[in-house]
């Protein structure tokens, strides 16, 4: 069994890792190659990383939002740009200038909404469309054109916020399910429970006869190994070490 611990993959990567090697592991029986005790702690270690990680991922919505929130500010403009421009040209007399006069209190309202902070346009978007959705508008925005952007514009408001949302639990739950653990020092600590699990296993194999499932374990582990080896290899080897890596991007130097 190799000792190759991944220490250059990223976090993603190194969760996956060393849950493929437990699953070999598991597949073939922790009792049949004695590793009963160090398995234990490695499986928990791994998974405790995996969730951590995954806590990461769910954090990191920022990009997300910052593209829904562009979305609905640039239908927003639109919508408010092309009501002006109506109101400015249109004849007084044309069919649709009721309709044009109708909206305006409301677009009126809707003026630098885009500027706002982003819960707060949120509220105030949700109340512009709320507005255009009365059966007593419903017919002006209609008329005028503007009920696809106004579906866009729901649309992408009801991301943002759900976006936003989700990453406001998500610091909640990574503070309460760390409870102080760091990814780097738990990616330290499933070196140290692998090191311990595979020396243990290869002294096992070394004393006693292997059989064809133990013996496709180990060639099913190198396999992976090898893999993930050359992910490695790939991977920048001169990113910045932060304190806290971020997901799928730093990488952990083993002590």
């Amino acid at each position: 069994m190799p000792l190759y611990t991944g220490a250059k993959l990223t976090n993603g990567a190194y969760a996956k890792m060393h849950t493929s090697i437990g699953s070999c592991i598991h597949q073939v029986g922790e009792s049949v190659v004695k590793v009963q005790a160090e398995a234990a702690v490695y499986y928990q270690k791994v998974a405790r990383l995996s969730e951590l990680v995954k806590l990461e991922r769910a954090y990191v919505l920022t990009p997300q939002i910052e593209r829904d929130d562009a979305g609905r500010d640039a239908y927003l403009k639109a919508m408010f740009f092309y009501h002006q421009q109506l109101r400015k040209f249109l004849p007084k007399d044309y069919s649709l200038r009721p309709y044009v006069e109708q909206l305006t209190p409301i677009m009126n309202a809707a003026y630098k909404v885009w500027k706002h902070e982003r819960t707060l346009q949120t509220t105030e978007i949700q109340s512009l469309l709320r507005q255009l959705g009365e059966k007593a508008n419903k017919e002006a925005v209609e008329k005028l054109g503007l009920k696809a952007a106004v579906v866009s514009l729901e649309t992408l408001n009801d991301q943002c916020s759900s976006h936003m949302d989700r990453r406001a639990v998500a610091v909640g739950e990574r503070i309460a399910f760390r409870n102080g653990d760091s990814i780097k020092a738990l990616r330290k600590e499933i070196g140290a429970a692998y090191r311990k699990l595979v020396l243990k296993l290869n002294a096992v194999l070394t004393l006693e006869e292997t059989t064809d499932e133990v013996k496709k374990m180990v060639q099913d582990v190198q396999g992976i190994v090898q893999s993930y080896r050359l992910i490695a290899a790939n991977t920048g080897k001169s990113q910045k070490q932060d304190e806290e890596p971020a997901p799928e991007q730093q990488e952990v130097k083993e002590a």
